[in-house]
């Protein structure tokens, strides 16, 4: 005896649901829907499973428990291993996503320019340091170094960032700044990127492990390629007004500091 047509539709629904993204995932953030949908999927997988099998059903539906268990564990054990990669000061990536593990980028800016007799860069970012200690907000100031481990590449790729992180806002949102400079002859560069993120999501969690049986399947390569990070999938900015705002303000206030940084330090080794 197979599952009826009505049954195929709700556990494809549900599978559309876990594994879709934006809105759809939103949903799940609401536990009642999330414990509904849980207690539906997994009924009616056990009950085809048990129909599968009248003689003795025993053996199935116990592996089918063991699995879930076990994709569980496994999924939150993976979860806390990203968990504590995001503090570490040394991060890896390959290719692509160097930076998601500090959040979403939302703004980014680079000036290039010719000083054949001295090194710029150093001095800005020397400057910038001692400007950002006295600034009020800034929560940490530090060196990280960003590892591209592309297989395809002779070596790893390490290159050193300045990390500025600003302390979190009233609804827990964090704004981090990465700076970056490269030097080609007598070219000099300087570069920067504001990336956000927020905190995280009991309920987002909550679903995230609910659903793990069914979902693990979408992520697990990607995360055991280095290619994701599923603890920072998990964190949501608030969605307020006040909370943009004072993100936002946040990456003003940093842009105009590393700006007036830059300019002086050009006034007072070129044009002086």
């Amino acid at each position: 005896m197979g599952l009826s047509i009505w049954e195929l539709i709700i556990i494809a629904a549900i599978v559309a649901f876990v594994a879709g993204g934006g809105r759809m995932n939103n949903i799940l953030n609401k536990p009642l829907i999330s414990l509904t949908l849980a207690f539906a999927l997994y009924f009616l997988i056990g009950s085809f499973i048990y129909t599968e099998n009248l003689q003795d059903p025993t053996g199935p539906l116990i592996f089918f428990l063991l699995y879930l268990i076990i994709a569980a564990v496994i999924s939150y054990a993976l979860l806390h291993i990203d968990e504590r990669r995001l503090k570490e000061e040394h991060m890896n990536f390959k290719r692509e996503g160097a930076f998601d593990n500090y959040g979403v980028n939302i703004f980014d800016f680079e000036y290039h320019f010719r000083a054949p007799d001295w090194h710029p860069t150093r001095q800005v970012l020397s400057t910038l340091q001692t400007d950002l200690s006295s600034a009020g907000n800034v929560e940490s100031i530090n060196n990280v170094v960003i590892t591209d481990k592309d297989r395809k590449l002779p070596k790893h790729d390490d290159r050193e960032f300045l990390k500025i992180e600003v302390e979190r806002t009233l609804r827990k949102g964090k704004v981090t700044q990465l700076l970056f400079s490269s030097k080609t002859g007598h070219m000099f560069g300087i570069k920067w990127w504001f990336l956000v993120t927020g905190s995280y999501d009991k309920w987002k969690v909550f679903s995230f492990l609910l659903f793990s049986p069914i979902s693990v399947v979408f992520w697990i390569v990607p995360r055991l390629l280095g290619k994701q990070n599923v603890a920072i999938k998990l964190q949501n900015i608030y969605p307020a007004v006040y909370e943009r705002l004072d993100l936002l303000n946040a990456v003003r206030a940093l842009n105009k500091l590393t700006m007036d940084t830059l300019i002086n330090v050009f006034f007072q080794n070129i044009y002086k």
